[in-house]
Formats: structure tokens, sequence, C-alpha cells
């Protein structure tokens, strides 16, 4: 079951953001043999990824279908400034669960280093 969550990733900072993978009927995933991929890209018809969001199971909690994202700033520091948008999935063989989708802000950095 997918939420629809609006992310702000700032230039150059850290992002980190924790999901629940979630089946159609509110029960946690177990991540046991899923592997999870996320992107942001400017709008939806694009082939490429401004972004990927790397999304992972935290190790030993698979059980509790909790994943991570976590972006570091060189990751994010050469983003342009943007509203595009973004998705979460995991999948298993043929099996794909959307676990989270929306707009993804990119704003810029207001403080730099001299």
């Amino acid at each position: 079951m997918a939420i629809s969550l609006n992310i702000n990733i700032t230039q150059g900072s850290d992002f980190s953001l924790r999901l629940t993978g979630k089946n159609d009927d509110g029960s946690v995933i177990n991540l046991s043999g899923y592997t999870g991929r996320g992107y942001v890209k400017q709008k939806y018809s694009d082939t490429g990824h401004l972004l990927n969001l790397n999304p992972t199971g935290v190790v030993g909690l698979y059980q509790d279908g909790l994943i991570d994202i976590v972006l570091k700033p060189t990751g994010t520091s050469e983003l342009p400034v943007t509203q595009g948008l973004y998705d979460v999935e995991l999948a298993a063989g043929e099996s794909v669960i959307k676990v989270a989708k929306g707009f993804a802000n990119i704003l810029p950095e207001v403080t730099t280093a001299d």
C-alpha cells in the first residue's frame, strides 16, 4: 500500500527517510527476498533520473518492513533546484509493491562554505 508523501531535499545536505513497507491490507511486509528501488525524476515521461534514492532494508529488521533512504551531501550538491517526483518500490521476482510516492522538492543551499 503506497503512501503519498512529499519530500524536501536541500542541495549539499544530508537527507534521510525511514519508510515501512506494507501490503494492501496494511500488514507489514517481511523484506526477506525483496530488493528496494526508487528514483527522483524531473517529470513522469523522463527516461533518466535525477537521483537514485537507493532504498535499503534495515539489516536485522526485515520482518518489520523498515526501509531506509540515506543521502550524503556529495549526492545532493549537484541536484537542480526543482519540484520533481519520486517513488519507492519493493521487488521480488515478478512481484512489485509500491511503498511511497510523491513530489520531491529540491531546495537550494543558502549557506555555503567560504
